[in-house]
């Protein structure tokens, strides 16, 4: 009877305790989804799901309610698993943002199934529409804000594509809708960014993402005073500005202007030359005399290179093709990018091409803070020397590291004269159907403070090629550095914190080791064949001299004449050396490229096998060695 109630009791304690650990886990489970739904750890490199200061202080700074409707399709999520994983993640985001506003930021998800008002709504918002059925019926994932004034931001569609850009694009959008007002900025667009209507170009990347943040006035290259609503200007490849022009420009920095400016010693994007298309038609711009005024000088006619930096292209070396780095057009990293200033603290990833250099004068009076620097393993080409459009090997047999670090973009802070110290330049006469230009500002001969002022010795940054993917993704972070520049030029912080979280460089740095080793190996092989192929070459320029004159092989004597054949003949053998050197060179890289993709594709489930196996003899053993016990244990019995 003992022994039935001890069994007893043992049971009703089990069955009791299975109870109690099913109530504590869903109380720990109801706790913890009630008091930590927007708690989340971050494991990424960069973190770049953590909501971040700069989100907290512009969601803290919100003093007006702010609703935020998504639009979310069901059907949608049935039709796309992973659309499901990302909308979770996206209204995680949203009611993240309406509880740390302290409930000024209203969010709502609504489903726009099809033929409903909901659906008329978002069709009335223009939102992106996606295919959910042969019968035509649409789904929508698409973001729409509104404030008490009824000003309106629409996300047209929340891709998948942007989802390391999410944060920044809801903090984007609620900093929009509490801060109406945007900043104007001034272009001179020496490149024809803004496109032409005339010729079917379409505006560049560059500015359409210039229009997101800020409203574009294109300024005119003749202009004689800059608008007291221009915030800021922007300068690109000015090659045509008049003195009445450089004069106003002079006088909006003297007042306290903040200007970004963009120049270049070889604008390879400037439309081409129409007496030789290879060439850029204006090849170099300057901004001369305001950068004397203001410290600084852009070293005529000369290229930064840097192997360190090099992007790897491929060319045309006689009649070989080439894969190589070219020197001019460097890939900049976190290395080559001021840590320490708030344009470039977030980036990691940016690309300029054939990029000029920066020096302070020696009689400046401003500080001169580099943002983008390239590496001590960089020298300056001449610039006939990179419009000759040599091969990539030449280039690179020219190299010889300096040992000093370029500086390609800087700040530039201090007091300056003007650079116009006898007045304004007589303005330009106008045409008849014209009006005469306004009145130049009046003359101010030092600066009201510090000026404040980016320069970039580079304009081909700003092309679609280096800012656009073929995917139509951001491909760089070379628009975030200009948006960044300009927000801190006018004073617009807050989101530069949020910006270049999306793109990191990670270069396969042994496989770069393994490929410049073998490099290194065939390249001196190559020079040595190459340096006697020439030799022999020249040695037959000489011997056939003779024939060229006389127009007949008698003119050799038998002794010359053999020695042609020779030679020729070591020129064929020559030549044979140098492809099989070059395709060599070749095998081994694709030998090593082979390698990596069989590693990266089977490692993985080559080591998931490795450990079920081990698994499964691990339980065996385990089992045997019970069942050994279960038998020893009976027989003893």
């Amino acid at each position: 009877m003992w022994d039935k109630l001890q069994q007893l009791n043992r049971s009703t304690l089990a069955t009791i305790a299975v109870i109690v650990a099913v109530v504590l886990f869903l109380s720990v489970n109801l706790i913890a989804s009630l008091a930590f739904e927007t708690a989340r750890i971050d494991l990424t490199e960069n973190q770049i799901y953590k909501v971040s200061d700069s989100t907290r202080a512009v969601l803290e700074s919100v003093d007006q309610p702010i609703n935020l409707r998504l639009y979310l399709s069901s059907g949608l999520i049935a039709e796309e698993p992973n659309a499901r994983v990302y909308a979770d993640r996206v209204t995680e985001m949203l009611r993240t943002y309406e509880q740390l506003s302290g409930g000024l930021v209203q969010f709502e998800q609504i489903d726009p199934v099809p033929f409903s008002t909901a659906e008329d709504r978002a069709i009335g918002y223009n939102l992106f529409s996606l295919n959910l059925s042969r019968a035509g019926e649409q789904g929508y994932f698409g973001l729409v804000g509104t404030n008490t004034v009824d000003q309106l931001e629409v996300i047209r569609l929340v891709s998948p594509a942007r989802e390391a850009y999410l944060e920044y694009d809801l903090t984007r959008m609620v900093a929009r809708l509490a801060s109406p007002t945007e900043p104007k900025i001034g272009v001179f667009d020496g490149l024809s960014l803004f496109g032409s209507v005339a010729l079917g170009r379409f505006p560049a990347a560059m500015i359409e993402r210039l229009g997101d943040d800020f409203e574009l006035e294109q300024m005119a290259t003749d202009v004689t005073i800059i608008p007291d609503d221009i915030d800021a200007l922007v300068i690109i490849h000015p090659h045509n500005l008049t003195p009445s022009a450089l004069y106003a420009i002079d006088q909006y920095v003297i007042r306290g202007g903040p200007v970004l400016v963009f120049l270049d010693v070889v604008a390879e994007h400037s439309p081409p030359s129409p007496t030789n298309r290879a060439l850029p038609q204006f090849p170099d711009s300057t901004l001369e005399p305001l950068l004397t005024a203001w410290g600084v000088t852009m070293l005529p006619e000369l290229v930064v290179g840097d192997m360190d930096m090099a992007l790897e292209v491929r060319g045309e070396a006689g009649d070989q093709i080439v894969i190589a780095e070219y020197p001019p057009w460097l890939i900049v990293d976190q290395d080559n990018l001021n840590r320490d200033d708030v344009i470039t603290a977030q980036l990691s990833l940016m690309r300029i091409s054939s990029a000029g250099t920066l020096q302070r004068l020696a009689n400046a009076t401003t500080v001169i803070t580099p943002l983008i620097q390239t590496t001590p393993e960089s020298m300056l080409y001449e610039q006939a020397t990179i419009m000759r459009r040599f091969d990539p090997t030449t280039l690179i047999t020219m190299f010889e590291p300096s040992g000093t670090r370029q500086v390609v973009a800087a700040r530039i802070v201090g007091p300056v004269e003007t650079a116009f110290p006898e007045g304004a330049p007589p303005p330009p006469e106008p045409r008849e159907d014209e009006e005469a230009p306004p009145e130049p500002p009046e003359l101010i001969t030092q600066s009201v403070g510090s000026i404040a002022v980016v320069i970039v010795a580079d304009t081909d940054m700003l092309a679609n090629d280096h800012n656009v993917a073929e995917s139509g993704g951001q491909s760089t972070q070379n628009s975030d550095f200009v948006v960044n520049a300009l927000d801190s030029l006018i004073g617009g912080t807050k989101l530069i914190g949020l910006r270049g979280l999306g793109l990191v460089f990670r270069p396969f740095t042994r496989v770069d080791e393994f490929e410049a080793a073998a490099e290194q190996v065939y390249f001196d092989t190559e020079q040595r064949l190459q340096a006697e192929l020439d030799e022999v070459e020249e040695r037959l320029t000489e011997l056939r001299a003779p024939i060229d004159a006389e127009g007949q092989l008698g003119a050799l004597t038998r002794q010359q004449q053999e020695a042609i054949t020779e030679f020729n003949q070591r020129s064929i053998e020559l030549r044979q050396e140098l492809r099989d050197v070059r395709g060599a060179l070749r095998q081994e890289i694709d030998s090593l490229d082979i390698w990596l993709k069989l590693i990266n594709i089977l490692a993985v489930p080559v080591i998931v096998v490795i450990i079920g196996v081990g698994v499964f003899v691990w339980r065996d053993v385990r089992l045997a060695h019970y069942l050994r016990g279960r038998q020893a244990t009976a027989g003893g019995a």
